[in-house]
């Protein structure tokens, strides 16, 4: 990644501070999200550990059926989505989808492209997920956001924020009925991708990237290569924990490989899952293009580095079949 992006992301960042939570608008997005039908379509939300492929299967979600998203105007926005949302619709909605199967660590290039929104999650839900402070009223606030916003294309809400894996409980406390799907993949090719977001971003790997899970501060202790295998485990163990101790959560686990190996079967089966759990159908966009992906799962750093790395991954997983 070139300097190029990083400036622009810094100066994005810092602009957004000034710019994202106008207080004017608060009484304008108040009324337009009360506006809506008080009947939501179940939303959905993407969940997994970073550097899992969870970016492309959003875009290839959104290039192959009808769902409504926050964009990267709505992130930048952040305390006003339902404003934005009602402006891009009319500025959009007779326009074909036209951003490209490709993104830079989550991020999709355009003003109204697919956006993970983190800005927007932050300031509805705190970095892990609802306060106790938090009220009845705030939650209603979320739900009617989405709602409205679902509503403008009578389509559900699709969201792919990896921080939402640590808001499970925030989350469904907020949508009952909300759908989600945990894409997985191989624990040695997402840890070997981690330490190149460290790289790349930070220019070191000594530097945290992504995701911090409760266990955030007892995996500083170990050196990097251990310290993302582990943050990865922690995630997941989060998630699988949360999904199945607990009645009530719809959702589908998806794998990368197959995904990019079975790309049409796959989407196939997260529609007819989502479909028999939440009673709607998704509604397939007109002359959709699909792409044939090919999986990065390939040894991409030094040999002495790779030994270490899958020594770490056999350890913690104890066992050779996810390798």
């Amino acid at each position: 990644m070139g300097n190029s992006f990083k400036i622009y992301r810094s100066l994005a960042l810092n602009t957004q501070k000034l710019l994202g939570n106008i207080k004017l608008l608060r009484p304008i997005e108040n009324k337009i999200i009360r506006s809506c039908s008080p009947e939501l379509i179940p939303p959905v939300f993407i969940v997994g550990a970073p550097r899992t492929g969870s970016t492309i299967l959003f875009q290839l979600l959104i290039r192959k059926y009808k769902f409504s998203y926050f964009n990267n105007l709505q992130s930048f926005f952040y305390a006003s989505p339902a404003i934005i949302a009602k402006m891009s619709y009319r500025l959009t909605k007779k326009k074909a989808l036209k951003f490209r199967l490709n993104s830079k660590y989550g991020y999709i290039k355009g003003v109204f492209s697919p956006s993970e929104a983190g800005a927007v999650f932050r300031y509805w839900f705190g970095e892990k997920g609802f306060s106790d402070r938090s009220t009845e009223n705030r939650r209603k606030y979320i739900r009617n956001t989405i709602n409205y916003i679902s509503s403008l294309s009578s389509a559900p809400f699709l969201s792919k924020n990896l921080n939402n894996s640590l808001r499970l409980n925030s989350i469904t406390s907020a949508f009952p009925e909300a759908f989600y799907i945990w894409i997985k993949r191989n624990p040695l090719y997402t840890s070997q991708s981690l330490i190149k977001m460290r790289r790349t971003l930070y220019g070191s790997e000594n530097i945290w990237a992504s995701v911090k899970p409760s266990t955030y501060k007892k995996l500083l202790k170990y050196e990097p290569f251990e310290q993302v295998a582990r943050q990865i485990k922690d995630i997941e163990e989060f998630i699988g924990k949360t999904l199945n101790d607990r009645t009530g959560f719809n959702y589908i686990a998806v794998n990368y490989k197959n995904l990019c190996e079975d790309t049409q079967n796959v989407l196939n089966d997260v529609s007819k899952t989502y479909e028999g759990m939440c009673g709607f159908k998704l509604e397939d966009r007109a002359n959709a293009e699909l792409f044939t992906i090919e999986a990065r799962d390939k040894k991409k750093m030094r040999n002495e580095e790779w030994k270490h790395l899958e020594t770490i991954i056999k350890r913690l997983y104890k066992s050779n079949e996810r390798i």
